[in-house]
């Protein structure tokens, strides 16, 4: 029976132990670039103000606010990619 114990214990602690780096790096991630994509979207949603109406609504009606909000999941997605092949954790 002390064999199992050792067995579950060198098998399980590499888990937790990647379990607990990869949540406090995605909840450090998470927190980063969700407050760096927000000042991104207000800055460019502030600029919009700054277009035409007509054009404003073709935009709108094209889809603009959407693929704003795809081109930014795809940078934080791209960034936390690069950011675990570094660390080690993929």
């Amino acid at each position: 029976m002390s064999s199992f114990g050792v067995y579950l214990d060198s098998v399980s602690l590499p888990i937790v132990q990647k379990v607990l780096v990869g949540l406090g790096f995605g909840t450090v991630t998470y927190v980063g670039l969700q407050a760096g994509f927000n000042t991104l979207q207000q800055i460019v949603v502030s600029n919009m103000g700054s277009v035409a109406a007509s054009m404003g609504s073709l935009f709108f009606m094209a889809g603009f606010n959407t693929s704003i909000g795809l081109v930014l999941s795809a940078g934080s997605m791209r960034i936390a990619m690069i950011a675990t092949k570094k660390l080690g954790l993929l």
